[in-house]
């Protein structure tokens, strides 16, 4: 990766008017503020505030975390899935909870909001280390390591304030070791490999005068492990009881281990994503039993077999492991620059306190470290700061790693340069190693990086159990040159406006800017401002060109609609001329229209007075009109004549059928067949006197009815017509007498 990335870009304290020129030539970049994230990604701690990029991005991120950083943080660590990160001082600790992947590389606005929380109160003593516990659900445990001698466990899922267990080293206790004394001055802690069941459960201490003790088991409160570590964890178990019939502790270690193992389909499960393989594991969540984390014991000291004579007299600083799937390996370092690497022998047998009285430490301990390999470096007081792999550009380099199952030191890549028995200027531990979660580069010399801009970020020296270290603690650190600032935007933007007013200049007043404080928020606001400036003056510039086509354009629209006015006014001039000629004319011929009307008015005013005078009987009418008139008065009285008979007819014959209805409801009431006999002749006389009826039976009485009210009704219905008729005939007569 280029180092020269934006990401690695700082910016001078003493404020915004101080020039570049006044920086210093060289400045530090802190590693232990450097943390990496699936070997491409990068989060780095500055200025307070947290920066992130991916190495194949040419910008960066910051993130706007929930409740902001109030110290200064000397050392930043990720949990093994890369969704944590720690942040402690000497006093402080913070989680920092990390945006995904996917929003890193993405291409959004350059600020990510991520939650942060503070973790516990050290007002009354000092941080010397944390870890995070990867055997822990979620890796949301966080350990601790105090200067008063305690190792505090919190689960931020419970509580971020209090701790659920706290581990008192101090207690006065007969140690056999390598000094002599009542209390443990730890300086610094370490798990085992995390690919090893057994020492992803060991917590290994390292002391002041360089003992070497381990709390196994070390539970969480909420252990996740997968199947096949169980597995492993019961065969290792298995073994070690075989070697030790009579041991008391590993019954009892193997009997839990059991338990565990048979109960794992009641336990509940989470998934997660194995570093090595790269695929997805089942894990399973057991729960701890507090009363069972209260009770782990410390083992201890070690015994280091082969140890340097030359160490008696130096102080242990820090101690760190190296990734092994069927040992443990640890690395420790030394007051004089030297470093240790140690293999254990066998195995660990968990301990527990019994009816809460520690048992006497360093009895029954038959575990051992074996010294593989001591060498020295040139740094005193070394601390072990931890970068990814992708930011190595030196060429002579080391890697310790473990082959047949014996550890040996072999190099990286093959690459030309002299053996290992060189002098070693630097050790570090590695992350993003294709090979191994974690391992120990040794360098040759100050790994050499390629150029960062200038910066003014040294971190504090670190305070050791609360008093400060009489050498000074070295940090690997990367050589750096000064790099001008005209990338910036808001250089360029400044540079742009100032040859722009480059004639005016004279004019101006220099005018303070006062304390301006050169925070990662208010640069990123600044680089903001500068990029949208930017955009601003090229979208005005190509505006006003724009612009300024447009209105030639509308020049030569405005100079064409100019001609086209003229030519239509001449246009309109030869009209207005035309019409005022045919004016003339119609006026003319409107003044021989009225002289020649006035004659013609005068006698059709005559003819009206002379019409309206006559009358219709003056009228004569021809021959043929009065025939007509004449045949129309014939028929007219005919049909009226007609009517009339009909109508009294019917009347008659309404009369006769209710004189009938009368005598048949009169004779309706004897029952006696021959009265109906004597209803005929009674009938024919009622009848006689004006037409006779004769009818067989009351059915042909019944249907002649019929007939005649038909008969009846067609009569009136033709008689209606001529009616119609006649009347329409006397319409026309009554208009034609009128005209």
């Amino acid at each position: 990766m280029d180092l020269n990335h934006p990401i690695f870009k700082f910016t001078e304290d003493p404020g915004f008017n101080t020039s570049s020129e006044k920086l210093p030539e060289k400045s530090p970049l802190n590693f232990d503020l450097l943390c990496s994230r699936n070997n491409d990604e990068l989060f780095l701690v500055t200025q307070r505030s947290i920066r992130t990029c991916n190495v194949h991005s040419s910008r960066y991120k910051l993130l706007q975390l929930s409740e902001p950083i109030g110290f200064e943080p000397v050392k930043a660590l990720l949990n093994n899935s890369g969704t944590l990160m720690a942040l402690y001082g000497a006093k402080n600790l913070m989680l920092v909870s990390l945006p995904t992947s996917e929003a890193v590389s993405s291409t959004a606005d350059g600020m990510l909001y991520a939650k942060s929380q503070v973790v516990g109160n050290f007002n009354s003593t000092d941080i010397c280390k944390v870890l995070f516990n990867e055997v822990s659900k979620a890796e949301s445990n966080v350990v601790v390591l105090a200067s008063d001698g305690c190792i505090l466990s919190f689960d931020i899922n419970l509580s971020s304030e209090t701790p659920f267990h706290i581990f008192h080293l101090n207690e006065k206790v007969n140690r056999n070791g390598l000094g002599y004394g009542d209390t443990l001055n730890a300086t610094s802690i370490s798990f085992g490999s995390s690919v090893n069941a057994v020492g992803s459960l060991s917590l290994y201490v390292n002391t002041e005068i360089g003992d070497v003790y381990t709390i196994f088991p070390f539970f969480p409160n909420l252990l996740s492990v997968p199947l096949s570590f169980l597995e492993q964890l019961i065969d290792q178990t298995i073994g070690f009881a075989k070697g030790r019939p009579e041991s008391i502790e590993a019954f009892v270690q193997l009997k839990l281990v059991s338990q565990m193992l048979k109960n794992t389909e009641k336990y509940p499960v989470e998934f997660k994503i194995n570093k090595r393989t790269g695929l997805i594991e089942k894990h399973y969540v057991i729960p701890v039993k507090i009363d069972l984390i209260n009770s782990m014991e410390l083992q201890g000291p070690l015994i280091i077999s082969e140890f340097p004579d030359e160490l008696y007299a130096e102080d242990g600083i820090d101690i760190c492991h190296i990734s092994s799937l069927d040992q443990v390996i640890l690395v420790s370092s030394w007051s004089n620059g030297s470093i240790l690497v140690m293999r254990q022998q066998t195995d660990l047998c968990m301990k527990w306190r019994s009816k809460n009285i520690r048992n006497e430490i360093g009895s029954n301990n038959s575990s051992k470290l074996t010294v593989i390999t001591h060498f020295k470096t040139q740094c005193k007081c070394l601390m072990f700061p931890s970068f990814n792999s992708v930011l190595i550009k030196d060429r002579n380099y080391h890697l310790l790693t473990v082959d047949d199952g014996e550890p040996k030191l072999s190099k990286l890549q093959n690459m030309s340069g002299s053996s290992f028995s060189d002098t070693v200027l630097g050790v570090t531990q590695l992350t993003g190693f294709a090979d191994s979660n974690k391992a120990i580069i040794l360098t040759k010399r100050a790994v050499e990086f390629v150029t960062l801009p200038t910066s003014v970020v040294v971190a504090p020296s670190l305070n050791i159990l609360g008093r400060q270290v009489s050498k000074p603690v070295e940090k690997l650190i990367a050589t750096v040159r000064e790099n001008s600032l005209i990338n910036m935007p808001f250089h360029e933007v400044y540079c742009f406006l100032k040859s722009i007013k480059q004639k005016n200049v004279e004019h101006l007043q220099t005018v303070s800017v006062g304390s301006f404080v050169s925070d990662e928020a208010t640069l990123m606001e600044m680089q903001k401002f500068g990029d949208k400036m930017l955009h601003r003056i090229f979208a005005l510039n190509k505006l006003s060109l724009m612009l300024l086509h447009r209105l030639a354009l509308q020049q030569k629209e405005f100079k064409n609609q100019i001609r086209d006015y003229m030519k239509t006014k001449e246009k309109l001039n030869s009209h207005a001329a035309a019409l005022r000629y045919m004016f003339i004319q119609y006026s003319n011929r409107l003044r021989r229209m009225k002289s020649r009307c006035s004659p013609i008015q005068s006698s059709l005013t005559a003819l009206l007075c002379s019409l309206e005078s006559s009358t219709r009987k003056s009228l004569p009418i021809s021959a043929a009109e009065k025939a007509f008139f004449k045949e129309l008065n014939l028929i007219k009285a005919k049909v009226v004549s007609r009517e009339k008979g009909i109508q009294s007819q019917l009347k008659f014959l309404v009369n006769q059928i209710d004189y009938l209805q009368m005598k048949l409801q009169a004779y309706s009431k004897h029952k006696s067949n021959a009265n109906a006999s004597i209803l005929i002749p009674t009938v024919k006389e009622v009848l006689a006197s004006h037409r006779s009826l004769e009818f067989n039976s009351w059915k042909d009485m019944k249907e002649r009815l019929i007939r005649n009210e038909q008969k009846s009704r067609e009569t009136r219905q033709l008689l209606s017509k001529q009616l119609r008729l006649v009347n329409e005939k006397l319409a026309v007569l009554d208009l034609h007498e009128s005209i």
